[in-house]
């Protein structure tokens, strides 16, 4: 499977509607906010509300800063009247790279409680102005940054069994590089799609990190947890239990037929693939 087969099928999974995965309802709920007036607010509050709805559902952390949300609305008010220029803005800037757009990225948000700056919140942007495009615009977050180049080796088939691929950028100074290089990728690899693309890092970093909550329905997650039956340490990191599910999900998928039939029954064939093409 090539790295457009692959993001194809992740979108296939994250968008199916019987059952429906989380993700696809966090999705659903934030796209309804996009479209929601709230008349009579103005459109530096509306921008805050949205922002709050991301913040929430995708845990960006700009609750763990002061007037964070405040900062952000009020930068993209100073550039944009409204949502229509908001879109063109960002929009130019994956063709011409906007100055106003990357100043946006590359600004310094909110404060700590020390009343020192808190940083930039790149992240929560670019989710902003995925949604804001209707999701035709790259996300920066960690599963991007820090897959994407395994998955594209990996579809170079240079990837050894166990290695992993450095990140995409090693800095958020770099953020300019970033977009460049997601651009290049996309492209290159024929997807020429931001949401697939997207698609394809976030449930390639969900089965790496044995993640499956906003993959599978409470149900469907139940069983498959207690199918796999994986018993840890109190003293065992997180990244240890990542590695005892992963193993132990890889047998049972490699070695145990009827094991993987049951995950198959559960998680259904389309999950199952991937997971292969991820983890074995």
């Amino acid at each position: 499977m090539n790295m457009k087969q692959a993001a194809v099928l992740a979108n296939k999974i994250l968008e199916a509607t019987n059952p429906m995965p989380p993700y696809k309802q966090v999705k659903n709920n934030i796209t309804q906010i996009f479209k929601t007036t709230f008349t009579p607010l103005d459109y530096e509050n509306i921008m805050q509300i949205r922002l709050a709805i991301i913040d929430g559902y995708y845990s960006t952390n700009m609750g763990r800063r002061l007037f964070g949300i405040e900062d952000i609305s009020a930068a993209i008010k100073d550039i944009a009247a409204d949502d229509a220029i908001s879109r063109r803005k960002f929009d130019s800037f994956l063709t011409s790279t906007d100055d106003d757009i990357l100043k946006i990225f590359t600004n310094k948000y909110g404060i700590k409680k020390n009343a020192k700056d808190a940083g930039r919140a790149i992240s929560i942007i670019s989710k902003y102005a995925y949604f804001l495009t209707e999701f035709n615009f790259p996300i920066y977050d960690n599963f991007v940054n820090n897959y994407i180049l395994e998955i594209k080796e990996k579809n170079n088939g240079n990837l050894r069994h166990g290695q992993r691929r450095k990140k995409l950028i090693s800095s958020a100074n770099n953020i300019k590089k970033f977009f460049e290089r997601i651009i290049e990728i996309n492209n290159d690899s024929h997807i020429n799609n931001f949401n697939k693309l997207d698609n394809l890092c976030w449930l390639y970093g969900k089965v790496n990190n044995a993640s499956y909550g906003s993959i599978l329905t409470n149900d469907k997650y139940k069983e498959f947890m207690y199918l796999i039956n994986v018993s840890y340490r109190k003293s065992d990191k997180q990244k240890d239990r990542i590695k005892i599910f992963n193993r132990k999900l890889k047998r049972y998928i490699n070695n145990d037929r009827i094991k993987c039939n049951q995950i198959s029954s559960i998680i259904g064939k389309d999950l199952l693939k991937f997971i292969k093409y991820t983890l074995c």
